[in-house]
């Protein structure tokens, strides 16, 4: 049975083989990683190191199958197992301090509890243990799941140990203000649980790595409190009584709180919920991301939630949205237009004025663009308004925000006919006259009156008895003629009138109207006889078919195409 001797120095790239009874001798301390060397043909690896000095030993579960013994002449030596199966049955570890997992989802199967009980299985996740004789009791089985073992598997029977849960705390991006304090569950409602009652720590890390973890930079609730406030060393109380310890080492920029076994988690969720972070003034403290990550006493963890903590001097709020843009036409002081609405990523409260109030028309109540009353919303003059918000966070303002308002046309002074003649009189103010079927006479009086025709016409220039009505007072000036294309109805006009409606009404197109008595072209639908007053409806605009005589203004009165409306 040969040796073979190796320091570390000379160990990376070798390729070892033995005669499958030899021994590979590690001298002189240092680190061995077995993932850089080949090895086959050994059954023992001897660590001879000299007092004081250690070895680390990182080696697989497919390299250890023809070793039976690993052994230290001096209890040093540090030894992490590697791979998804490792089989450690029939295999003895001598003075080994250390016997540690170090991949995540391994299966470790052994023939003995006491080397069972070595194995820590802390640092990494998922991990079964198989136990192929030995008898595990209930301190046993307690004992390997706090060295964090996941499962244990004893023939058919199975126990199992879950990762705690961090619930309700979703992370994320979160602006504050330098100097400012910034709560991580704002909304108070994280929940920590493990299926063993015990959550054993949380790990609160920080991002700028390479400066000491300065846990002044947290806040906590009012019912804890921190004493001994300088690292390594410190205490952590709840209520007054002592519930745990928080470490960190120097240049380790992860704080862990190791909570005793009688802290229920309740109390550990009410830690989180009230913990609130502070950017300082140091730089590498402004831009920071903040890490919490609970573990059961096994190192089980729950997913990590993560903050990205942005500081500034200061954020300003969002351009203003509007809810609603339009209302109806007289609104009395008061009427809700719509809801503005801008967010601050620093969560301060908003607040908004108009920089253009549209002459006065509208004004800012809290959050919303209301009437003013001082200026009446009248539909005649002007159908919109544009309006221009601000929204101010206390110091300064945001992005302005400019809004049409449009304004709803009412029908005031309704006056309607019968399906006889009829004599319509409007009064000063504006009117709307629908003379109906029959012959009518129509007069405004004064005001900006409208003259409405909505009813079935005659068929032809002679046909007068169904329905030809006469305006006394048409005023140029202020007057319009509106035509219903239900009973205007050709094609053109239907497609004007597809968006109109009697509070929306649209102007003629220009070129569907003519003056002269008769038709011209192919779209003249509305013709205007000058000499005798007399409008007509030529449905196809060409005059090849008699026109349809509908109404009369005073003779001689000029008429365009602008005084005519589709509704």
């Amino acid at each position: 049975m040969a040796r073979f001797e190796v320091t570390a120095a000379n160990f990376p790239g070798r390729a070892f083989e033995g005669t499958g009874t030899d021994t590979l001798v590690l001298v002189g301390g240092g680190a061995f990683d077995f993932d850089y060397v080949l090895l086959s043909g050994f059954s023992q690896i001897l660590i001879e190191a000299g007092i004081g000095r250690y070895t680390s030993i990182r080696i697989s579960g497919e390299q250890l199958a023809d070793i039976s013994f690993i052994g230290s002449s001096y209890d040093y030596t540090s030894v992490y197992l590697t791979g998804s199966a490792i089989d450690l049955r029939g295999k003895t570890f001598d003075k080994i301090r250390y016997l540690s997992l170090a991949s995540d989802n391994a299966t470790v199967t052994v023939a003995s509890l006491p080397l069972a009980l070595k194995i820590d299985a802390f640092q990494s996740q998922g991990e079964t243990i198989v136990l192929d004789g030995p008898v595990a009791t209930q301190a046993a089985r307690d004992a390997l799941h706090r060295q964090g073992f996941d499962k244990i598997v004893q023939g058919a029977n199975v126990w199992t140990d879950a990762a705690p849960t961090l619930s309700n705390l979703s992370g994320g991006q979160l602006h504050v203000r330098q100097g400012q304090i910034v709560r991580l569950d704002p909304e108070a409602d994280a929940v920590l649980s493990d299926d063993k009652g015990f959550v054993a720590f949380l790990d609160i890390a920080l991002s700028n790595s390479g400066y000491l973890f300065p846990m002044s930079h947290f806040k906590l609730g009012s019912n804890f409190q921190i004493l001994n406030n300088n690292y390594p060393s410190q205490t952590l109380l709840y209520k007054g009584s002592i519930i745990g310890s928080i470490s960190s080492s120097s240049y380790d920029t992860t704080a862990r709180i190791s909570f005793h076994s009688s802290t229920a988690p309740d109390i550990v969720s009410e830690f989180v919920r009230d913990l609130a972070y502070t950017p300082g003034d140091f730089v590498h403290y402004k831009n920071v991301t903040v890490a919490i990550t609970a573990l059961d006493q096994g190192g089980r963890k729950s997913g990590t939630t993560v903050f990205n903590v942005t500081a500034e001097t200061n954020w300003t709020p969002t351009e203003p949205t509007l809810s609603n843009a339009s209302i109806v036409e007289n609104a009395i002081a008061g009427t809700v237009v719509g809801t503005l609405k801008a967010t601050d990523a620093n969560g301060d409260a908003v607040h908004y004025r108009l920089t253009d109030d549209a002459g006065g028309r509208f004004s800012v109540v809290d959050d919303q663009i209301v009437v003013s009353g001082l200026v009446p919303i009248d539909f005649e003059v002007a159908t919109k308004h544009r309006v221009t918000v601000v929204a101010n966070d206390g110091e300064q303002d945001g992005l302005p925000a400019t809004f049409t308002i449009s304004i709803v046309n009412v029908l005031e002074n309704v006056i309607r006919g019968t399906a006889g003649k009829d004599r319509l009189v409007g009064g000063a103010e504006r009117d709307f006259l629908f003379g109906g079927l029959g012959n009518d006479i129509l007069t405004g009086n004064g005001g900006k009156d409208a003259f409405v025709f909505n009813t079935k016409l005659g068929t032809a220039t002679t046909d007068r008895k169904v329905n030809f009505d006469k305006i006394t007072d048409f005023k140029v000036a202020l007057d319009s003629i509106w035509l219903d294309d239900k009973i205007f109805n050709n094609k053109d006009l239907k497609l004007l009138g597809k968006k109109a409606s009697e509070t929306n009404p649209k102007k003629l197109n220009k070129k569907f109207f003519t003056v002269g008595d008769k038709a011209k072209d192919k779209d003249d639908y509305i013709v205007y006889n000058k000499k005798t007053g007399v409008l007509s409806y030529d449905p196809d605009g060409s005059g090849s078919k008699a026109a349809i005589e509908f109404a009369q203004v005073t003779k001689g009165a000029s008429l365009r195409f602008d005084h005519f409306f589709i509704i």
